[in-house]
């Protein structure tokens, strides 16, 4: 989805998401990610060495 497909009244909301504080992001109700989410997990910097080997 890109930002063409959202309404103005949605890209204004997501606009004061963007300007709030991290500390007043309420996430209590998220659920904690279950370990086994985690195994196949990389860091971004590794993800794209492994991409640049396959390409060159």
């Amino acid at each position: 989805m890109s930002s063409r497909d959202l309404s103005q009244d949605q890209r204004d909301q997501l606009a004061k998401l963007a300007e709030l504080p991290d500390s007043e992001i309420d996430i209590l109700d998220i659920p904690e990610a279950p370990a086994e989410n985690w195994i196949q997990a990389r860091r971004e910097q590794e993800k794209r060495r492994s991409q640049a080997r396959r390409f060159s």
